[in-house]
């Protein structure tokens, strides 16, 4: 129970909030660091300028169409491309949400006693024990 809502796990929020395109602090180098940090790999915050001023153009000429990170990667991914700590940042944006749901099913069916299980709709989580 520690680990899940320990402090950098707080800090992980704060980066998928940083690396969505609505967000206020989209592509804040500095709150992309703890996502980054588990790869070892490093931050270079003129990549996040420049890959935030491109990105804040295409958004203004399609000001209708909504933004986020799968439709940035699947139609700018060769841009991306030469911004290799935001790419690699996306990617792990995207990771991360599967990573989560992972844990959250874990932690869910580790919790769950008999009775509360047979009650679930679900059929899988219905015959967890």
């Amino acid at each position: 129970m520690e680990s899940r809502f320990h402090e950098r796990n707080t800090a992980l929020t704060t980066v998928l909030k940083a690396l969505h395109p609505e967000g206020e602090t989209f592509l804040d180098a500095t709150a992309t660091e703890p996502i980054i940090d588990l790869t070892n790999a490093t931050v270079v915050e003129s990549e996040y300028i420049v890959a935030k001023q491109y990105i804040s153009k295409l958004k203004n000429s399609n000001s209708q169409e909504k933004w986020t990170v799968r439709r940035l990667l699947l139609e700018q991914h060769k841009i991306l491309n030469t911004m290799p700590s935001v790419f690699l940042a996306f990617k792990l944006f995207v990771t991360f949400g599967v990573s989560t749901a992972m844990w959250e099913n874990l932690f869910s069916t580790n919790i769950l006693s008999d009775r509360r299980c047979a009650q679930m709709l679900h059929s899988r989580k219905s015959q967890c024990f």
